[in-house]
């Protein structure tokens, strides 16, 4: 019994030392106001070196910061696989275009012709083709549909969960980012 009281005792005279201003102060001073304005003191069970990790654990929490998800989603419930194999197939047109540059169209002198050189007075130049007539794509090529129109650009919108893909050049499924 003695040992009881002992501990009973030193619990005691610990938890009036160590306790919260509420537990040790009556109510009514409490309710009139804490002073926050002061400055919150540094326990003496906290060793200096701890002071800094003890005043982090007072302060508030970070607010919380929710980054959406950005893995890829498909909405499996448009996609449908039959559709793929019905999808058109696309061919490659030149793109109809001009140049805003005048000597793409230009022919020039041929300075590498060996006959230009020593061609006789009267007789023409030998010319090089302009940049224009030269290339068969001058303006590049594209994938397109043929319709009674003319050549349509392919669909940037999905068609029953598929897209067209201008870097892989097929039909992939089309995916969403996630959020």
């Amino acid at each position: 019994e003695k040992e009881v009281s002992d501990l009973v005792s030193i619990v005691e005279k610990f938890s009036n030392k160590y306790s919260p201003k509420f537990a040790r102060y009556k109510t009514k001073n409490f309710i009139d106001g804490s002073n926050s304005s002061k400055k919150k003191k540094k326990p003496s069970i906290v060793p200096k070196y701890f002071y800094t990790m003890w005043k982090l654990l007072l302060a508030p929490p970070p607010p919380l910061i929710f980054v959406k998800d950005s893995k890829p989603r498909v909405n499996w419930t448009k996609l449908r696989p039959q559709t793929l194999r019905n999808l058109p197939k696309p061919s490659d047109w030149n793109v109809q275009s001009c140049s805003q540059d005048p000597t793409f169209y230009e022919e020039t002198v041929d300075k590498d012709d060996p006959r230009n050189k020593t061609r006789p007075k009267g007789i023409p130049l030998i010319m090089k083709p302009s940049l224009f007539q030269s290339l068969t794509s001058p303006f590049g090529r594209l994938p397109g549909l043929l319709s009674d129109q003319g050549v349509i650009s392919m669909p940037e919108e999905p068609i029953d969960g598929y897209i067209w893909s201008e870097t892989s050049r097929v039909w992939v499924i089309a995916s969403c980012r996630g959020g």
